[in-house]
């Protein structure tokens, strides 16, 4: 990238390959708190965190309560989108691709043991997320109750669209991650 402009579509795949992989692990990065949009009885759009990206399959990882609105949504379309923006540089990133919700199995068994105890007690609560109750309540205490319900979304992503908003010149690019996707190209921003 010179005077903030990328001069390969090779470049952008790899910027935005670097963020996302230090997205996962640095937790200044603005690419850390995605706004993740389903489509269920319309549109929804939601911040979450994103916990890993699996570079070889090109995979968002980002945790939830199995019994949240989004996961419902995804029974229905597993289609979803998820924005990135840095405030600083100026760039958006739309991930778009199907999204799998593991509730069982050794990658969730893997993912739920790595959460800190303040984390799995926001799956600990006794009723769903977004359930109007009459008073504040606290959540149960015990591990066993909070790992019944968390949930694992993996996206894998298809398709990237990668916005740089520069005083040199905007520029846009679509990259098709999916195996059969075709080849990436610059857009008109």
């Amino acid at each position: 990238m010179a005077d903030g402009q990328f001069e390969t579509l090779e470049d952008v795949d790899k910027w935005c390959v670097g963020q996302l992989v230090r997205a996962a692990v640095d937790k200044r990065s603005p690419f850390r708190w995605p706004i993740l949009c389903t489509a269920g009885p319309g549109p929804k759009g939601r911040v979450v965190v994103l916990r890993n990206f699996e570079q070889a399959t090109r995979s968002l990882i980002f945790f939830t309560d199995k019994r949240s609105h989004k996961c419902e949504d995804l029974r229905v379309h597993d289609g979803a989108e998820c924005v990135f923006f840095d405030p600083k540089k100026m760039i958006q990133i739309r991930a778009r691709g199907p999204v799998k919700a593991e509730i069982a199995g050794p990658q969730v068994d893997r993912y739920f043991e790595a959460v800190a105890t303040h984390s799995w007690k926001d799956y600990a609560y006794s009723d769903a997320p977004g359930t109007p109750v009459d008073e504040w309540s606290s959540y149960a205490s015990e591990k066993a109750e909070a790992v019944q319900n968390f949930c694992v979304l993996t996206m894998s992503v298809e398709t990237l669209d990668w916005l740089n908003l520069s005083r040199e010149g905007h520029q846009r690019a679509l990259l098709n991650w999916s195996d059969a996707g075709a080849d990436p190209t610059w857009l008109v921003p």
